[in-house]
């Protein structure tokens, strides 16, 4: 009875942590992935499989990459449970909403890896379960990224490699081979969940045949044979290969997951202190355990120095991997702690208390630190803008976004967009960036105008003829008119073919809308820096782009006096000075500096090169002018939706 509330307050404690603050606004997730996976749930309830459509027998999202859509090849494990455990639920709460589920369902899910963490140490340490329980569903790591809101794959992470550790201890100590079976399925729906399941495969499979060397326990190597079975009769033997660079794809365009925060590179302070601390952690670890201070299976040591290692070079690779080194580490902590503990109390009568203070202590750290959520990258008023979009617009629209609103778009305004979460590293979000950067409207529209008929068609066509000089060539042709870009085109494709493309059918052709919100300008600086790609030199220029809120502009000297309407950085004039208001000003204060200052509001800064101030993501996004060829069509507080006037442009005159 007593373990039983010991594994309900593990619980208990996980989820008030993942559900603090309490947000009932379920409709607003954290992060874009959520919607994504929202989507797939939602489409499995209604048709059967993941996607909105079948084609030869696969699932299609034709929501994402337009105009071809693309197919769902996507783990699917999380969106069949989720759908499973809403048919149940729904039954029991006819009220209850998907999105609501999908929402809170993190916060429920996540703090189960605390109570398999005690089981784990239930036939040898009690103390060091509970401790384990404790530090695994109060890490601030685990916490952040398995929290109400995040409704992604993270939530699995830590369960089934230690439903797998958990199943083969208990075959291990019981002499049970029958255990090994159930090891094997964890290892299976973990590759249902996850991409990058093979580095757990070969976590098992390297600390199993390890403990074999040393023990020859031979339900190891049965354990190995029958997961490696498993997965080749599921996936293929080609899936046993580990996604190396999986986030370094090759290709001629720039790589876009560069701008993506939580896939780049961790730097710093705090990267130098988590790895440091990382390996100190484990280097005592292993002392403790060689030293036989610590009595723990040889097989638990094993995969949890293996799964912290592999942890920490997933992190050297990605921000967002820091979660594979943080669970086990709360488990290596844990023992520690125990190990310490037990010195204390024989040593000194007080040391049970000095122990229990500083396990407080240490859960209270943790807990506050867990309270520091990820904020929401969708508010209110662009959730408004997609329902309006919704109700508002022809069926045939498609949108045109910063990739991070793709998934958003399809879940509440219910059409197509361009670029997406799952489509971001292509070719047409180089030119999109260059859409946005060029302040040569005409130039603007045609690539909207390109991308929305076409896609990647004539890019790739273009490059399969002309391999490096598509990208001059195109560029050329976006800025002339329809007869010179005929002409240029019938040197790399017959007469007929280039006719047939620029005289696309105006029955064909999309609604084209922009989403444009102030959030943009905060990633502003990514559509400077993909759009002054250098194709020979695999890299951009330096781009100036600094954008500031108002408690580091003078952190950043900035000076400004809006009665004079004069500006300063650096102590230097810049070649303009914006000011942002109901009326809209801008002072040329020094015609051979290179760098302008736009004043957006009271609390919002933009330091940028001056030959960008005239750029259509500035007319947009931040100054929300309507150009020639963009008609605003709804504008909100913080969100405007454009539509592409196409009738200007040489693809459907």
């Amino acid at each position: 009875m007593r373990f039983k509330v010991i594994i309900l307050i593990i619980f208990l404690l996980g989820c008030f942590l993942r559900l603090y603050p309490f947000d009932t606004n379920y409709r607003i997730m954290c992060e874009p992935d959520s919607y994504y996976n929202y989507r797939l749930t939602d489409n499995i309830l209604k048709n059967g499989h993941m996607g909105n459509i079948l084609k030869n027998g696969d699932s299609w999202d034709i929501y994402s990459y337009y105009p071809t859509g693309r197919i769902v090849d996507y783990p699917p494990l999380l969106p069949w449970v989720t759908a499973v455990s809403y048919r149940i639920l729904n039954f029991i709460f006819p009220s209850l909403q998907l999105l609501q589920l999908c929402f809170y369902f993190p916060a429920f899910i996540a703090p189960l890896a605390g109570i398999i963490s005690f089981y784990l140490f239930q036939d040898d340490d009690k103390v060091t379960g509970i401790l384990a329980g404790l530090l695994l569903v109060t890490n601030p790591i685990y916490t952040v990224r398995t929290s109400a809101g995040i409704f992604d794959t993270d939530m699995f992470y830590a369960i089934f490699p230690l439903l797998t550790l958990y199943f083969l201890l208990k075959a291990k100590n019981s002499k049970k081979f029958m255990y090994v079976i159930p090891a094997s399925f964890s290892v299976v729906l973990f590759s249902l969940t996850w991409e990058g399941w093979t580095y757990i495969y070969y976590l098992f499979t390297i600390s199993c045949f390890l403990n074999f060397v040393k023990e020859k326990r031979k339900f190891v190597i049965l354990f190995v044979v029958i997961t490696t079975i498993l997965l080749i009769l599921i996936h293929g033997v080609n899936s046993l290969i580990p996604p190396f660079g999986f986030f370094m794809p090759k290709s001629y365009y720039p790589n876009i997951y560069e701008s993506v925060v939580e896939l780049q590179k961790p730097y710093g302070l705090k990267f130098i202190c988590i790895t440091f601390a990382s390996i100190y952690l484990i280097i005592l670890f292993a002392f403790l355990f060689y030293k036989r201070k610590i009595k723990i299976d040889s097989l638990l040591f094993l995969t949890l120095i293996l799964w912290v290692i592999t942890g920490i070079l997933l992190y050297v690779q990605a921000i967002r991997f820091i979660i594979w080194p943080a669970i086990s580490l709360s488990l290596i902590v844990a023992i520690i702690i125990n190990y310490i503990g037990k010195l204390f109390i024989k040593k000194k009568k007080t040391g049970k208390h000095v122990i229990l203070l500083f396990v407080l202590f240490l859960l209270i750290l943790q807990c506050g630190a867990s309270l520091n959520k990820e904020k929401a990258i969708i508010n209110k008023d662009q959730v408004a803008a997609a329902e309006w979009i919704k109700n508002n617009t022809p069926q045939n629209s498609v949108i045109i976004s910063d990739w991070s609103y793709g998934y958003f778009l399809e879940t509440f305004a219910q059409r197509p967009v361009l670029v997406d979460g799952g489509s971001q590293n292509t070719p047409r979000m180089y030119w999109i960036c260059k859409a946005y950067a060029t302040d040569n409207e005409y130039y603007s529209s045609n690539i909207l105008q390109l991308l929305s008929l076409s896609g990647d068609s004539l890019i790739y066509s273009l490059q399969n003829k002309t391999g490096a000089r598509h990208v001059e060539i195109l560029d050329e042709i976006l800025k002339m008119d329809k007869n010179n870009t005929t002409k240029i085109l019938e040197n790399y494709m017959s007469k007929k073919d280039a006719v047939s493309f620029l005289k696309n059918k105006c029955s064909e052709q999309p609604n084209i809308l922009i989403f444009t919100s102030d959030r943009d300008v905060e990633v502003g600086y990514w559509y400077f820096y993909y759009s002054n790609w250098n194709f020979k030199a695999g890299k951009s220029k330096e781009i100036l782009y600094i954008y500031l809120k108002k408690e580091n502009a003078y952190k950043n000297h900035v000076v400004l006096d809006l009665n004079h309407k004069r500006a300063l950085w650096n102590k230097k004039a810049p070649h303009s000075f914006i000011i942002v208001d109901r009326n809209i000003k801008k002072v040329i204060i020094n015609k051979d500096s290179n760098f302008s200052i736009i004043f957006i509001s009271p609390d919002k800064i933009l330091i940028i090169d001056k030959n960008f101030e005239n750029s259509m993501f500035v007319k947009l996004v931040i100054l929300k002018q309507p150009p020639k060829y963009f008609k605003p069509i709804y504008r909100n507080n913080s969100t405007v939706v454009w539509q592409l006037v196409t009738n200007s442009s040489y693809f459907c005159s």
